[in-house]
């Protein structure tokens, strides 16, 4: 079975017995108890277990034991919880600036994907990486880049890369 991430994870499965079994639930051969985020419970011979938001930490083997003093049976599923991907998008674009000789330069822009993507900025195709004269910042969807003091040498494009597993998306 596989769900999304985020998504309602439920398993179901009859239970027949004489004496009526009880139902308990593991998942990767641990117990599974009621708790916030899980709902275990049996209603006639249907039992089930129920994860509100499952997580990529909720995947694994999810095994349901029914047991009387008869005897003890099992089935077991297998569950997948998939990450949501989401190719990078680059919500602003960058503006042409003109300043001065000596003065500071800041561009700015918003970027989202899932996951988040890693950005990139470049000069004239040349990757800038933090220096003393470089400031690269990140916060949440925020990312920019200040070149402290730029000079008639330092003419041409700025650029920016943003990469994830679903993609990645530039602009000039």
């Amino acid at each position: 079975k596989s769900v999304m991430d985020g998504e309602k994870l439920y398993l179901e499965c009859r239970v027949k017995g004489i004496p009526e079994p009880s139902v308990s639930w593991q998942r990767n051969n641990v117990p599974l108890r009621n708790s916030a985020g899980v709902q275990i419970q049996t209603v006639g011979d249907r039992a089930s277990l129920s994860v509100a938001r499952a997580t990529q930490g909720d995947g694994g083997t999810y095994t349901a034991i029914a047991e009387n003093k008869i005897g003890r049976d099992t089935t077991s599923s297998f569950v997948t919880v998939e990450e949501i991907l989401d190719k990078p998008q680059i919500l602003d674009p960058l503006r042409e600036q003109t300043v001065a000789d000596g003065s500071r330069v800041r561009f700015e822009t918003r970027v989202k994907g899932t996951p988040d993507p890693k950005v990139t900025w470049f000069v004239n195709r040349r990757e800038l990486r933090p220096s003393r004269g470089v400031v690269i910042e990140a916060t949440r969807d925020r990312h920019s880049v200040a070149l402290e003091t730029v000079r008639v040498a330092d003419s041409g494009t700025i650029s920016l890369e943003a990469v994830n597993k679903a993609g990645r998306a530039t602009a000039e």
